[in-house]
């Protein structure tokens, strides 16, 4: 089963598991970034997933450039959280979050924005 197609950052859902990430302070760790600025982004996913790994896919002068993501704990039982940190590198940065299953199924996040100050 394929997701949906979406247009909007948010929850992704497959078979009832989910994954989510709204560009808010709890996934974006800097809401006004500047050029050249570190960002940590983050994603919660439902372990029903079975993610095995999580990918940030950003573009780097119009280059695709994949940042592994590493598994947090946020303190918390239920979701996983998944962060990764990117460079802010142009004006307006577009990334989404790529997720690996354990049936080899990849996921993807529909695409956010990171606007420069």
């Amino acid at each position: 089963m394929s997701p949906d197609p979406q247009t909007q950052p948010g929850p992704l859902s497959m078979g009832g598991a989910r994954a989510h990430h709204d560009g808010s302070l709890l996934y974006v760790s800097r809401p006004y970034p500047s050029i050249g600025d570190e960002l940590t982004l983050r994603v919660r996913v439902d372990p029903e997933l079975g993610a095995r790994e999580v990918f940030v896919r950003s573009t780097l002068d119009g280059d695709q450039r994949f940042s592994r993501c590493v598994e947090v704990d946020r303190g918390g039982a239920g979701d996983t959280w998944w962060e990764a940190s990117v460079t802010m590198t142009n004006q307006c940065m577009n990334y989404r979050f790529l997720i690996q299953t354990h049936e080899a199924v990849s996921l993807s996040i529909p695409s956010a924005c990171t606007t420069a100050r």
